[in-house]
């Protein structure tokens, strides 16, 4: 009679391993998703570091090229004016719009039918 308990302590042990690794069996499998969420935040963090370096540089080189850009055009304008020896050119000229002579006014169109491509189209009155 001293071997039931035994017995009965070694069955009930078996049955708490087993019902431990099915009950805490999914806190094991728990904690490898646990770790894989953690590198995959690490590793969210770096890129996110990393696309942050990247913009900055990108802003710092952007502001050089504008810097350059303006200095360039700066020297295109003294060379311009060194050139033309400070003179306007045509384009600043102020535009007169009365003609100075009678040869200096526009053709004018005196044709009342179509001609030329437009006589195969629709014609202009």
């Amino acid at each position: 009679m001293s071997w039931i308990p035994f017995a009965c302590a070694f069955g009930g042990l078996i049955v708490g391993v087993v019902i431990g690794r099915l009950w805490f069996g999914g806190s094991v499998q728990g904690s490898a998703v646990d770790v894989e969420l953690q590198n995959t935040r690490t590793e969210f963090d770096r890129y996110k570091t990393e696309v942050a370096e990247h913009l900055k540089a990108t802003s710092e080189l952007m502001h050089s090229a504008q810097h350059n850009y303006e200095k360039l055009s700066e020297q295109l304008q003294l060379t311009k004016s060194l050139l033309t020896d400070a003179q306007p050119d045509d384009a600043e000229k102020p535009v007169t719009t009365a003609p100075k002579a009678i040869g200096e006014l526009p053709p004018r169109d005196y044709a009342g039918s179509a001609h030329g491509l437009m006589k195969q189209g629709e014609s202009v009155s």
